[in-house]
């Protein structure tokens, strides 16, 4: 972990404050609440699998929201195949202390999800959008960019911030490949008419993202035009 501000809360979250795992009813743990998941495009397939064969290996990490339920804080992919999978109706938790602020909350699964592997462009956009919850634009940038793999740069904020907030077809077109993160971008700058047709569009015709691009740019353009 690259900065002392996290090294010193991951020691406290798992040093200092001590993690009970305690058998949670799948009923009470809530997974509408969202705040701290940063995951996407992920199939349950390959984990529902795993699960069937070994059980829970990591058990998720939540945090106790009333009397009666909890927030998922790491995990919720895990609980999701265990709905899924309907063979028990109670999970293993890790259970973090309620003193934990939300946003040490989301810091613990950023950095739990980085510790295994890598995120991608929309899980990123969705990390940088919960951050601005907690710190502005210049921290983001030179403390937590490099940290998910992206240059440091105003730039490259304004490119990955609006991908999470587009529509399920348009982020799991840049998933498989088929538009780039710039085109995603880019659509984002469009009303929904616009962005809908030029989306089916860009998917239809399997253009190289050089090609996107121009077909973008000439978009705008056309757009600009029409609204001097």
């Amino acid at each position: 972990l690259p900065n002392g501000i996290s090294m010193r809360l991951m020691h406290r979250s798992f040093s200092t404050v001590p993690l009970r795992i305690k058998a949670i009813p799948l009923t009470a743990i809530d997974l509408k609440d969202t705040r701290f998941c940063i995951s996407y495009g992920h199939r349950l397939t390959a984990l529902t699998d795993s699960i069937t064969k070994v059980g829970i290996l990591t058990p998720p990490l939540i945090r106790k929201r009333s009397p009666t339920t909890y927030h998922i804080v790491c995990g919720f992919r895990r609980v999701q195949a265990l709905q899924t999978l309907r063979v028990s109706s109670v999970v293993p938790c890790r259970i973090v202390s309620a003193r934990l602020t939300a946003r040490e909350c989301l810091l613990l699964s950023l950095y739990d999800n980085l510790s295994h592997r890598e995120l991608n462009p929309i899980e990123k956009s969705l990390v940088v959008n919960k951050l601005k919850d907690y710190y502005d634009d210049d921290t983001i940038i030179r403390q937590f960019l490099p940290l998910l793999k992206l240059h440091p740069h105003l730039s490259q904020l304004i490119l990955i911030t609006p991908l999470s907030g587009l529509k399920r077809e348009i982020k799991d077109a840049l998933l498989e490949g088929t538009i780039s993160e710039h085109t995603a971008s880019s659509l984002s700058r469009l009303d929904r008419e616009g962005r809908n047709a030029l989306t089916r569009l860009l998917i239809t015709l399997s253009l190289s993202m050089s090609s996107q691009a121009e077909v973008i740019e000439h978009s705008l353009e056309i757009l600009s035009l029409i609204h001097i």
